[in-house]
């Protein structure tokens, strides 16, 4: 049976509405017995704290906790900040713009960071490697996925393909639009054994008609307290949206082809399965912890065929400029296709 995973990418700091939502969606899934993952920005943590929204803190803790990078759009991005690096200067730059995200996320929530998803789509090999060094050794959103909805390894990370996101059931959609996207996405991960995918949204597009980070699009970067939030819907609209959420969780809970689990419970069992994270990527090539950025970079072979499968690379996202194209990084992700198994 397909496994379903509820992921909500925590990261607007700039509306001032995002925790209410935050809020709304934590008690909504907590009421319906489903445990969530939220992939929390550290900026966005630290608006928490900074406003007094222990009940969202709360509300949060009673799920799994991911990160989603220490600031998201804010330039640069991993991509940006690396292009240019080696893999030993991209890990070490990675640790260096990620450590105090971390701490900040993990010493609010006071849980593990089960998780990682990258900010659109800006992953670079050396995010992976810093992650799983900080002990973050699970991956959503790592690019585009091709043919793949069962969980693999690549850079020391288990990583899990996002499906289908709640924000397609919002403003012109409709719940009907939502549930052709999913059973789109279902009819392919059907025909994979063990196969798991994420619902997905972004809990502050409940109220807001735009992604927050228009702000930071194609390379503006002002200081966040002169950023502009996006704007609002209709008055109206987040009521109606709140109604399509319910009877789309409804609908899927009442579903006897799927079965909600939890990134706590998916880590615990690919655990016990032989597995290529990072210790044992370290172990094969006779390096130390601490070593990840030393990882050998290896012509691709025939062996690697799952690589070319699975993953493929662009950096088509709003915040970078167009036409941008850092091929280094391609290739360094590249000749660690080796460092891939499926799970």
């Amino acid at each position: 049976m397909t496994k379903i995973l509820m992921l909500f990418d925590t990261e607007d700091f700039l509306s001032p509405q995002t925790p209410d939502m935050q809020l709304w969606w934590a008690q909504e899934v907590t009421s319906r017995g489903i445990t969530a993952s939220f992939q929390m920005v550290g900026e966005m943590t630290r608006k928490l704290v900074r406003e007094g929204r222990q009940d969202v803190i709360d509300a949060i803790k009673q799920h799994d906790i991911g990160y989603h990078t220490n600031f998201h759009s804010i330039h640069p991005t991993h991509p940006e900040g690396t292009e240019q690096l080696s893999l030993p200067e991209a890990v070490a730059w990675v640790k260096g713009r990620e450590i105090q995200g971390i701490k900040d996320v993990h010493d609010v929530f006071k849980k593990p960071l089960l998780s990682y998803t990258s900010p659109g789509i800006s992953w670079t090999p050396a995010t992976l490697l810093a992650n799983a060094a900080c002990g973050i050794e699970l991956a959503f959103c790592v690019n585009n996925y091709k043919h793949t909805y069962k969980p693999f390894w690549y850079c020391g990370n288990l990583i899990v393909q996002y499906g289908v996101g709640f924000e397609s059931a919002y403003g012109e959609y409709n719940t009907d639009f939502f549930k052709q996207r999913f059973e789109e996405v279902l009819d392919k991960a059907k025909k994979e054994e063990d196969a798991v995918f994420a619902l997905y949204t972004h809990p502050g597009r409940l109220a807001t008609a735009n992604h927050w980070d228009i702000a930071y699009a194609r390379g503006k970067n002002p200081p966040i307290h002169a950023a502009t939030p996006p704007p609002l819907w209709e008055p109206g609209a987040l009521e109606q949206h709140k109604s399509r959420v319910r009877k789309l969780l409804d609908w899927l809970q009442g579903r006897s082809d799927i079965e909600f689990s939890s990134v706590s419970q998916i880590s615990a069992a690919y655990k016990s399965r032989p597995k290529k994270d990072l210790p044992a990527l370290l172990d094969q090539c006779g390096l130390q912890a601490g070593q990840e950025g030393h990882l050998p970079l290896k012509p691709r072979s025939s062996a690697d065929d799952f690589y070319g499968e699975s993953m493929e690379y662009h950096y088509k996202w709003v915040p970078h400029i167009d036409g941008f194209n850092p091929t280094k990084i391609f290739k360094q992700a590249e000749k660690l296709a080796w460092t891939t198994q499926q799970a």
